[in-house]
């Protein structure tokens, strides 16, 4: 019976998250997230398999808790399989909670160099960055999937370089610096894109994402089937916990 309420903890984040998604592929607009805060929508939608997932993959190394997890008990039998566990398996659940820990903050971090756009298509998202490069006056060179955006022509320099080996040359090759260097990637299937900031500016990606938000505002989601699946798969999950919690009922009063 436990295992039951604990498979029903781990489907609800799962469906929430799904319903979540399916709003945004709803909208009239695409929307733009950061890549921190989007692998944390990830971590809440797998919270429950991360927290009663791990702990019954822990208790099922001792006796005692694999015969909590299949007979059930009292919290007191929780407490009491704790109290009894080996320094082994009590450094194993602290190294097995520490390692995630530190994981998914370096992941959270990590991810600070994305952003996330849902309910637009690759070949969408590239119209909608040609425009804001335009709108922005900003020089561009695209090599595949990767973006050279922004350039710094550094005359004055070159020019006084130029005049201390007594070179007076009027023409002056400029050198052109990159302000912002990103890879854009999706799935047109699922409608979602990444943007990976590979190298840039603060100000330049401050200026480049707030012109892009503006321009998203502006910019017309196309039609597509994402948020019809999303809103099947978490119907799928609903009515698995509903048939979950049945099973539950009557194997309690029967």
């Amino acid at each position: 019976m436990l295992l039951f309420l604990l498979g029903l903890a781990c489907l609800f984040p799962v469906c929430i998250y799904c319903l979540f998604l399916a709003m945004l592929h709803q909208r009239r607009h695409p929307t733009l997230f950061s890549g921190a805060w989007d692998f944390v929508g990830v971590l809440l939608a797998l919270s429950g398999f991360l927290i009663f997932g791990t702990a019954v993959f822990l208790l099922s190394f001792q006796p005692a808790g694999r015969q909590f997890l299949l007979h059930g008990g009292s919290p007191s039998d929780l407490r009491r399989i704790g109290s009894q566990g080996s320094p082994f398996i009590v450094s194993l659940w602290f190294l097995f909670y520490a390692s995630l820990a530190s994981s998914f903050a370096y992941m959270i971090w990590h991810r600070r160099a994305f952003s996330v756009l849902y309910n637009i298509t690759p070949a969408e998202m590239e119209y909608v960055l040609q425009r804001v490069i335009e709108s922005s006056h900003m020089q561009s060179m695209r090599r595949g999937r990767r973006w050279y955006i922004g350039a710094e022509e550094d005359i004055e320099r070159k020019m006084a370089a130029s005049n201390s080996f007594g070179q007076h040359s009027t023409t002056v090759q400029p050198q052109v610096v990159p302000q912002a260097v990103l890879e854009v990637q999706g799935s047109p299937l699922m409608r979602t894109v990444s943007i990976f900031w590979r190298s840039y500016r603060n100000e330049a990606r401050q200026e480049l994402q707030a012109e892009l938000e503006r321009e998203l505002d502006q910019f017309p989601s196309s039609s597509g089937s994402t948020a019809g699946w999303l809103i099947t798969v978490a119907s799928a999950l609903f009515m698995a916990m509903i048939l979950t919690v049945g099973t539950f009922l009557l194997l309690v009063l029967r």
